[in-house]
């Protein structure tokens, strides 16, 4: 009986770790979120600073798009691991 107790204990507190763990990528994916939204504004304003010198700014646009890829793949593998929580 008190080995039942004590595995129960270890399950409920490895739940509640995981639960914490969950809660701080939700925190994080806002945070990445706002950073992605930060980026984009300011990738908009090197633009149009760089189009204002006469240059075109396709090199870097394709390296800023591919930069905003990355991210999100890496939202979509937040949002795959966040959504099995409830699973």
């Amino acid at each position: 009986m008190e080995n039942n107790v004590t595995k129960l204990k270890e399950y409920k507190d490895k739940l509640k770790n995981y639960e914490e763990a969950y809660s701080d990528l939700e925190k994080k994916k806002l945070v990445i979120e706002t950073n992605i939204k930060s980026l984009q504004t300011r990738r908009d304003e090197l633009i149009n600073e760089i189009k204002a010198e006469g240059f075109e700014p396709s090199e870097l646009n394709n390296t800023i798009l591919d930069l905003e890829n990355n991210l999100n793949v890496l939202m979509e593998q937040i949002d795959t691991i966040l959504s099995n929580k409830n699973d």
